[in-house]
């Protein structure tokens, strides 16, 4: 092989590497460096911290006015829905909670949370098929927790579907739910005694 064949080996593997390697590469960096990977909620998160804070330390009607105030004049907020259907369910305000989740998820449908506020509210007005729907698509965006494990079997062992729930509360015990090792052995007995 000569110098030439050599040079122009060398020339084409490096205009291959540019295009499917180097271009790419330093586009997504710079891409980074902008900060166009932060998504709306990451901002929002951000920006709408002290309400965040107020729901966290259960000042619920505080944050209401707060979000209500954010929701005036950024009514597209998906992280201030969330935020207003934690406060609504946290005060028993179960159907106003879930028109918020719905506003939420409606914006931003990767918002997990609103799924089992959601779920939760409908369990507690006894629901029981639509808190399941909710709390299935829950347990799609939290594959590696308990809880919602733990309440789709709820709704399932309220629903009849028995193997359902022991399916269920059988995932929730893998990662060390205690509330579903209790179920799972109460709707045992039950059955036992039948």
């Amino acid at each position: 092989m000569t110098w030439y064949q050599l040079l122009l080996t060398f020339a084409a593997l490096i205009f291959f590497l540019g295009i499917y390697f180097i271009i790419p590469t330093v586009y997504i960096g710079i891409r980074l460096m902008l900060g166009h990977h932060i998504t709306n909620t990451m901002r929002e998160n951000e920006e709408y911290k002290r309400g965040i804070e107020l729901v966290d330390q259960e000042r619920y009607q505080e944050a209401l006015r707060f979000f209500d105030a954010v929701l005036s004049h950024h009514p597209k907020s998906a992280v201030a829905w969330a935020h207003k259907a934690w406060c609504n369910f946290a005060m028993d305000n179960l159907h106003e909670a879930m028109y918020n989740c719905d506003k939420a998820i409606n914006y931003d449908y990767s918002l997990s949370d609103c799924y089992l506020i959601k779920g939760k509210a409908l369990f507690a007005l006894e629901e029981y098929q639509l808190a399941h729907e909710e709390f299935a698509k829950a347990v799609w965006h939290f594959k590696d927790k308990a809880v919602p494990y733990r309440l789709k079997g709820r709704c399932n062992y309220h629903l009849g579907n028995y193997d359902e729930a022991k399916v269920d509360f059988q995932r929730a015990i893998r990662y060390h739910d205690e509330d579903a090792n209790y179920l799972l052995h109460k709707m045992e007995n039950e059955q036992d005694a039948f």
